[in-house]
């Protein structure tokens, strides 16, 4: 709920998915600019679901959260932006702008659709 609540400040339309196997379903039949998704998930990680997007679809942004991920620590993130817990406003809204426009000067604005 925080993170929907901060996406929505930044003027991001959330849809919420519960697990990862409902993220897969609800982004097989709708466009995202971006996910953003806790590394621990009930069934399914964050790390795995980013993996199973990257084949569906490769151009989209995947941003991780995680308080402690002992898989994050030994394994890494495969390259994807972690956001560790507790972050702030700002924190998130860099991260989404870098995933989202890596080519864009910074301060430039950033899109406004996110999934979480």
């Amino acid at each position: 709920e925080f993170a929907e609540i901060l996406l929505g400040e930044l003027g991001h339309e959330v849809i919420r998915a519960r697990s990862g196997r409902r993220a897969l379903e609800i982004a097989g039949r709708e466009a995202f600019d971006a996910v953003f998704s806790d590394v621990v998930m009930p069934g399914m990680s964050g790390l795995e679901l980013a993996e199973a997007l990257s084949k569906s679809h490769p151009d989209l942004p995947v941003i991780l959260t995680t308080g402690f991920s002992d898989r994050i620590v030994t394994s890494g993130s495969g390259g994807l932006p972690v956001i560790y817990k507790p972050y702030r406003l700002e924190t998130l809204a860099e991260a989404l702008h870098k995933a989202m426009r890596p080519d864009a000067e910074p301060g430039s604005s950033v899109e406004r659709r996110a999934e979480g």
